[in-house]
């Protein structure tokens, strides 16, 4: 009788009548067989209905969603090696933590017990409190320490308080020296990462005025790069580490006659450089580590195998090994190896007479060979692809000191870039010549970098003279006028602006000399992780003052009068009344009269005393 009293039974829904009643009675397994034999009886024909689950289109549906699951788990492998057992990796991001505390996702079940055992006998409307639910890889990216506590922070949560602090300040303003969420969004993303310009585009506008020879040169030298090697040659299915190798040297010595080959540095020791490879793993999929020896058979694709430094490390010294054998002069950078690539190719035009062709595609190269190379050479070209020669003396860059400045202002691989502004159209600023030779000069200190920061970033965002904390805030409001608030579009602090010139001058400096040890990166703009990984110093100072972080609503209930007493959250914290407070919604006077009395008895015996 329950079932036919229920929902979707003989007395509720549609099953009313008799062909309903039929196959309603059908769907029961101890009375599928009497239904049969009575349909067999008198000869009827019982109606077929196939369950929704099992429709063609229902079907077809549910082959595509397989197939995108499994194409998913091809390219982010779910049995990793994990050398900690206590570690919680991303999938799909790459992320890993070790603390309990904010992530539990791996605890799911036991916490589910626990929060079904405190919802018993208790109300079927009792919310939980967030620090009871189960916490994943997200709340890393979305929780900032303040004091001793990590709390829930979104991108916009900040700017949206402001709205109720403007109840109970005189103005917001004073608020804007603060970045106001959880990162600089305008120099990085919400997952900490540096944002990424568009080098393609830069490179692509500089080589527009260059000369292309469509015919080949005899007796040049060349210089190539390696990490551009690496992934040109293709790896056959099955073949071992050494056949591999073997193929890089022959694909050397077919394409390029007295080669350089110059190879990034893969060591132990950190580098400004950690922070991309990070960014360029995030996502993918990546091999474990291997014991790389000469047998050794890869069963997994170039881009995996190489996706994991100590495995790439490690073939990198072999292949450099083979190619001494065969007579390739091979070099390896302690860390990127884009500095030594121009250095080789410059000590080649200086000793010998024949032309240089560099070999790369990477835009910080062709950069860097367009500032260094030497005014009456002739004989200087980049080879970007199998398409021509760009002859690199014949594109203008104007000042090389304002250049090198310009490349490294508007982002690369150590540097982020400015949101909404490309690198194209701050080529075309005008900066003054103290900014330029502040950020050149390897002698200048921290002052000067911070104070030529502040006035380029004026220059970026049309300031003017303008304070950035001003300008944010009128830039505010006009996107408040508007109806969309945007934080990325609104100019950093001087604080992220000052962390984000630090590592603008570390780059310029060592670009400019070829030199990556010139300056030490550590304060300037970089700090170690607990990996002992450099990684980019968004921030000096908090992202928002501690009553904006703890905004203090009360929740009293009308006509209990609690607005009165210190009951009343607001009234406790001696702070006026918002429109975000419970039932009253800011509209109580009582509690502003007494906070007012307060304090005006408080100023008259401060007076007596």
């Amino acid at each position: 009788m329950r079932k036919a009293k229920s929902n979707g039974g003989l007395t509720r829904g549609r099953m009313r009548n008799e062909s309903s009643v039929k196959v309603w009675a059908g769907t029961f397994s101890h009375l599928k067989l009497l239904g049969d034999l009575m349909e067999e009886m008198i000869g009827g024909k019982r109606s077929k209905r196939t369950h929704t689950d099992l429709g063609a289109k229902r079907l077809e549906k549910d082959s595509q969603h397989v197939k995108l699951i499994s194409a998913w788990f091809s390219t982010h492998n779910p049995f990793i090696e994990v050398k900690d057992p206590n570690t919680i990796t991303s999938l799909s991001s790459g992320v890993i933590t070790t603390d309990k505390s904010i992530v539990n996702c791996d605890d799911a079940v036991r916490i589910g017990h626990e929060m079904q055992k405190d919802l018993d006998n208790e109300s079927p409307v009792k919310s939980m409190k967030t620090a009871k639910k189960c916490k994943n890889l997200a709340e890393l990216q979305k929780k900032v320490k303040v004091g001793d506590k990590r709390i829930y922070i979104e991108k916009t949560l900040l700017f949206n308080r402001l709205i109720f602090m403007a109840e109970r300040d005189e103005g917001i303003e004073h608020m804007f020296k603060f970045e106001l969420t959880p990162v600089p969004t305008s120099l990085f993303t919400m997952d900490r990462m540096m944002r990424k310009p568009k080098k393609h585009e830069f490179g692509k506008m500089l080589k527009e005025t260059a000369t292309i020879l469509d015919v080949d040169i005899n007796s040049k030298m060349h210089v190539v790069d390696g990490g551009w090697l690496l992934h040109q040659v293709k790896w056959s299915s099955g073949a071992t580490i050494k056949t591999i190798v073997d193929t890089y040297v022959r694909y050397v010595d077919n394409k390029f006659k007295d080669a350089t080959v110059v190879f990034d540095g893969y060591g132990e020791e950190s580098s400004t450089k950690d922070h991309e490879h990070m960014r360029r793993m995030a996502g993918k999929k990546v091999s474990p580590d291997m014991r790389v020896t000469p047998e050794l058979t890869i069963s997994c694709d170039r881009e995996v195998f190489l996706a994991n430094e100590k495995n790439k490390g490690a073939l990198i010294m072999m292949i450099s090994a083979e190619m001494a054998s065969h007579n390739i002069t091979v070099r390896q950078a302690k860390d990127d190896g884009d500095t030594l690539i121009v250095r080789s190719a410059m000590d080649l035009v200086a000793s010998v007479k024949s032309p240089v062709v560099v070999v790369a595609q990477d835009t910080d190269i062709l950069i860097l060979l367009c500032y260094h190379r030497p005014i009456h050479c002739t004989n200087f070209y980049l080879q970007a692809d199998f398409g021509g020669l760009y002859d690199i003396s014949s594109i203008h860059i104007g000042d090389k000191e304002e250049f090198l400045f310009k490349y490294g202002w508007s982002g690369n691989h150590t540097v982020s870039c400015i949101h909404g502004h490309t690198k194209c159209a701050l080529y075309k600023c005008r900066f003054p010549a103290s900014v330029i030779t502040a950020f050149t000069s390897p002698t200048s200190t921290d002052s000067i970098i911070r104070t030529a920061g502040l006035k380029a970033m004026q220059i970026t965002y049309g300031c003017g003279d303008t304070p950035l904390e001003k300008s944010r805030y009128m830039k505010f409001k006009k996107q408040a006028a508007k109806g969309k608030i945007d934080p990325d579009r609104l100019p950093p602090t001087e604080d992220a602006t000052a962390q984000h010139s630090l590592r603008v001058h570390l780059q310029v400096v060592v670009r400019k000399h070829l030199d990556t040890s010139i300056l030490d990166p550590k304060g300037r703009g970089w700090e170690l992780d607990s990996n002992r990984k450099l990684r980019p110093k968004m921030l000096s100072v908090g992202i928002a003052p501690d009553n904006l972080l703890k905004v203090i609503c009360c929740n009293c209930k009308e006509g209990e009068r609690q607005c009165q007493t210190m009951r009343c959250s607001c009234m406790k914290a001696r702070m006026s009344y918002v429109s975000s407070c419970g039932v009253c919604c800011g509209h109580c006077d009582n509690g502003t009269d007494s906070i007012d009395a307060e304090e005006e008895i408080g100023s008259d015996e401060e007076e007596t005393d």
